[in-house]
């Protein structure tokens, strides 16, 4: 979880900073990767309706790139689509006031013809909204405890352990990958402490839809979509 400062306006303020790294992804073998503030992926901004969030955006990747607010609803000039590019060495500081339901979005970078392969780097992350109804209910809501993101993407992968964009199965709608990331992990496994847990799935990878299922068949509840929460739970 990435904590913010606030400023003399009562804003909350949020620094992330594109960077390129090097990641172990499969045992022995780098992968050079893009994050934001760390080597892969990013911290998760969690803000609530009505909070005014300013986000300092830094580029340090020596690629121009932008950073684009997935279902975040904000003025155009703050979106982070293609037209509001960050140059390498630059610092992009959009600032907006939180004004929608309670959701689970996302952020990525929006670069016209680039999206694919700079997303497919790792720089993406979540961005949770809470608001008065949220935090009313009785849902699990400690972050890492039973509150959890869980980031999915498929990669392909060089036999030197770099990343390939180049899919081994056809695909018209973009690369396809051959191995199953989460949160940036391969072969990953959580512990859970508690009886109830909330998931919060987000599909980050290029072109792959999932079925999400339990190993044993067990029955869940679906209780949001990235837009917001259901009326009721959806078995």
């Amino acid at each position: 979880m990435l904590e913010p400062q606030t400023d003399r306006n009562g804003r909350k303020v949020f620094h992330l900073t594109f960077q390129k790294e090097e990641v172990e992804f499969l045992k022995g073998k780098t992968s050079e990767t893009w994050g934001l503030n760390q080597p892969y992926l990013a911290p998760t901004i969690k803000a609530s309706k009505g909070d005014e969030v300013l986000i300092h955006v830094k580029n340090e990747v020596g690629e121009t790139t932008t950073l684009h607010w997935h279902g975040m609803l904000l003025p155009s000039e703050m979106d982070g689509g293609p037209h509001q590019m960050i140059q390498p060495g630059e610092t992009w500081s959009p600032h907006w006031k939180i004004n929608q339901p309670a959701s689970t979005t996302w952020f990525h970078p929006h670069l016209h013809g680039e999206t694919a392969e700079h997303v497919y780097r790792g720089a993406a992350g979540v961005f949770i909204i809470e608001d008065s109804e949220s935090k009313s209910l009785n849902l699990p809501k400690e972050y890492g405890v039973d509150d959890i993101p869980l980031i999915i993407q498929d990669k392909n992968f060089n036999d030197d352990g770099s990343l390939s964009m180049k899919s081994k199965i056809y695909s018209n709608a973009g690369v396809l990958g051959d191995e199953i990331l989460v949160n940036g992990t391969h072969s990953p496994y959580f512990e859970a402490k508690t009886n109830l847990i909330r998931f919060r799935l987000l599909n980050a990878s290029n072109a792959r839809i999932y079925n999400f299922r339990f190993h044993d068949n067990r029955h869940f509840h679906l209780i949001a979509t990235y837009a917001g929460l259901l009326e009721s739970p959806q078995k």
